[in-house]
């Protein structure tokens, strides 16, 4: 036991040692990120740029396509997208690093530094740069909520329910819809839309004056209204809107006559009738867009139509369509 415990001392300090060395000179492990566009905190931009992050430094490395180089400390950096627009800042800045706040000496570069921006000074930055990473002096981003469109059409395929006076005897249906959006702020929309909804019938309605009928149930709806969108920054994130509009519901009923239980004469059969009605009608409806590219998304909603009520002193009608919404929405114009 006493021959062996100065070795094993000896062991110990050797992987203390060694220890200590592994956590003091940690390893640099770099992640780059191809054709982004780095914005600071002064409103610098430089797009096109390499940029890679690596453990043990609080700087990133910017490359420009000429081969000029910068670092930045990562607290300089306000916004950095990627070649489709999306927002990866916190991708690139949670890589992680030393906690300095200084970047650490590049060999020497030649060339002028360049001009300040209006809201800031290059020294402020601390690097020098080379003619090909000049920064263009481009007024500041808006970095808030990021308009996602311009003009959205959208084609949708829905399934709703009826209830109310004015649909009594009809149960529910697929409907098809199209619908543009044309924003007007940043958040704020104007909508116009069209819906063709079909529904179907129970049994009271199949069977009336002892006649068999086959009925036909369509409705037309038009509306126009206004929307809002909560927007995040990234152009990428899926975000909600509600919307609310004032339009027409037109209904389109027609019957034709397929028997008659209680009179062997078919000279009624296959005679049509039909009729139709329009109401005034309002219509409440939220949703998310989830894009899949910077132009196209999946338009998810879910959403609720109601008449006025209408007709004679006598029998006021009114009703309601409470469905959802399956659409794919073109973003145009997108920022």
């Amino acid at each position: 036991m006493g021959i062996g415990t100065p070795t094993t001392g000896r062991q110990i300090a050797v992987l203390t040692f060694l220890l200590a060395v592994l956590v003091t000179c940690a390893p640099v492990w770099a992640t780059t990120w191809d054709n982004v566009t780095v914005v600071t905190v002064d409103g610098w931009e430089y797009p096109g740029m390499t940029v890679s992050g690596a453990m043990g430094q609080d700087t990133l490395v910017m490359v420009g396509e000429g081969g000029g180089r910068r670092k930045l400390p990562r607290a300089r950096i306000r916004l950095i997208l990627d070649a489709d627009g999306r927002d990866i800042t916190q991708a690139v800045l949670t890589a992680p690093g030393d906690g300095t706040t200084e970047p650490a000496v590049l060999e020497p570069e030649s060339g002028p530094v360049a001009p300040a921006p209006d809201s800031g000074s290059a020294a402020t930055i601390g690097v020098p740069t080379s003619p090909t990473m000049a920064a263009t002096p481009r007024p500041l981003r808006n970095l808030g909520p990021r308009c996602r469109f311009k003009v959205s059409p959208s084609l949708g395929l829905g399934y709703s329910q009826a209830s109310g006076d004015w649909f009594t005897g009809m149960t529910s249906g697929m409907a098809i819809d199209g619908k543009v959006r044309i924003m007007f702020s940043d958040t704020g929309f104007m909508v116009l839309s069209y819906r063709h909804q079909g529904l179907g019938v129970d049994s009271s309605m199949r069977e009336l004056y002892g006649l068999l009928l086959d009925w036909d149930v369509s409705f037309s709806e038009y509306f126009v209204g206004v929307g809002n969108a909560m927007l995040p920054k990234s152009l990428t994130a899926p975000f909600a809107y509600g919307e609310v509009g004032l339009g027409i519901i037109v209904h389109n009923l027609s019957a034709t006559i397929v028997g008659n239980p209680y009179d062997s004469d078919p000279q009624y059969n296959g005679t049509s009738l039909s009729t139709n009605e329009s109401k005034l009608g309002f219509s409440l409806e939220g949703g998310v867009i989830v894009p899949i590219s910077a132009e196209v998304a999946i338009d998810l909603s879910v959403n609720g139509r109601m008449t006025s009520s209408g007709g004679n002193a006598q029998q006021e009608t009114f009703g309601f369509l409470l469905g959802g919404r399956v659409g794919v929405a073109i973003l145009m114009g997108n920022e």
